[in-house]
C-alpha cells in the first residue's frame, strides 16, 4: 500500500495550485519580496517601462535629414583670357549648373590689336558677356571674363547695373538693347554699379565684339 501511494506522488505529483495553498496563509499566492528599485502600488513607473525605450532612441536618431538646397549664387566660371596681347587664344565661359560649356569667345589678333575674326551680326561696342539677370534687387551680373572692357574697368560679379550714360537700367533686356542700338566699337560708356549698397562709377572703352565658337541657344543656357 505504502508503495502505491509512492508512486503515485512520483508519477502524478499534486498539482501546482495544490501546493501553492500550502504555503502560508493558504491564499493560494505566495510572498514575494519587493526588491529595491521596483514600483510598489501607486508609483509610476519610469524609463523603458514608461515607454522611453532603446527602440524609441533609435528611431530619433534616424530620422530623416533634409539635403541641404545647394544655392548657385555664381552659376558661371570662365577659363582664358581676351587680354589684348593675345596670350590667350581663348576665353571660356562653363555653366556650373551643369558642367557645360556656354560659350568660346576667340581671342586672335592682327598686329593692331583688333580681333581677326569678329562678330558681323553685332553692331554695338562690346563690354564683354555679363550674363546679366533681372532679380529683385536689380540688373545682377552673373560673368565677367578676364581681359574684357568690363574686366580691365573694375566689374566685378554681383555688381548691379543702375544705369549706362546716365540712362536707367531696369532690365538686361534694357542693357543689352542700350549697347547694342546706342554704342559702336570704341564708344566711352559710363556704367553705374550698386556693389554691396555702394554706387560705383566706371568707364568703359568699348571694342568689337570677338566671335564666339560655341555660343548658348537664346532660353535654354543662359536663362
Amino acid at each position: 500500500m505504502m508503495t502505491a501511494v509512492i508512486l503515485q506522488n512520483y508519477l502524478m505529483p499534486e498539482p501546482q495550485e495544490n501546493v501553492a495553498q500550502q504555503v502560508e496563509g493558504g491564499d493560494g499566492v505566495a510572498p514575494v519580496e519587493n526588491t529595491e528599485g521596483e514600483a510598489g502600488e501607486g508609483e509610476i513607473v519610469s524609463g523603458e517601462a514608461a515607454g522611453d525605450s532603446p527602440a524609441d532612441e533609435s528611431e530619433a536618431e534616424t530620422a530623416p535629414v533634409e539635403a541641404p538646397t545647394r544655392i548657385f549664387a555664381d552659376e558661371f566660371v570662365t577659363m582664358g583670357s581676351l587680354n589684348p596681347d593675345g596670350s590667350d587664344r581663348y576665353l571660356v565661359t562653363i555653366n556650373k549648373r551643369g558642367g557645360a560649356i556656354s560659350r568660346v569667345e576667340l581671342n586672335v589678333r592682327d598686329t593692331n590689336g583688333r580681333y581677326t575674326y569678329r562678330d558681323l551680326i553685332w553692331e554695338g561696342g562690346y563690354i564683354g558677356c555679363l550674363d546679366p539677370e533681372d532679380t529683385p534687387e536689380g540688373v545682377r551680373i552673373r560673368t565677367v571674363g578676364d581681359g574684357t572692357p568690363a574686366a580691365v574697368a573694375g566689374v566685378t560679379v554681383g555688381d548691379f547695373i543702375l544705369s549706362v550714360d546716365d540712362e536707367p537700367i531696369t532690365s538686361a533686356d534694357d542693357f543689352e538693347d542700350y549697347l547694342e542700338n546706342k554704342t559702336k566699337p570704341g564708344s566711352l560708356v559710363k556704367i553705374t554699379v550698386n556693389r554691396n549698397g555702394e554706387e560705383k562709377k566706371f568707364e568703359i572703352s568699348l571694342t568689337a565684339k570677338p566671335i564666339q565658337v560655341i555660343r548658348p541657344e537664346q532660353g535654354l543656357v543662359d536663362d
